[in-house]
């Protein structure tokens, strides 16, 4: 691939990332919000489940726009490394 392929893709990486990075708190949010109020017994058992729920519901987002930052961030260092290619 070329430089500008892995900037290119690099880049895209990071704009997927960002949507991801930004969906996490609305999943927290509302999975905390559900839980809260569909859950019986007490006000500290249901700020727990809720607590619980969303952060299950926030880790996917925030683990895969990490890694996807990270593979962009190794794209960018392949790209700034790699020669030019001569047509």
């Amino acid at each position: 691939m070329s430089r500008e392929g892995l900037i290119g893709t690099g880049a895209v990486l990071v704009l997927v990332a960002g949507g991801l990075a930004w969906w996490a708190p609305v999943a927290y949010g509302r999975a905390e919000q559900d839980a809260y109020f569909s859950t019986p017994g007490g006000i500290a058992r249901a700020e727990a489940a809720g607590q619980m729920a969303g952060l299950q519901a926030a880790l996917l987002p925030g683990i895969s726009a990490g890694l996807l930052v990270i593979i962009a961030i190794a794209l960018f260092v392949v790209a700034a490394v790699r020669k030019p290619q001569s047509s």
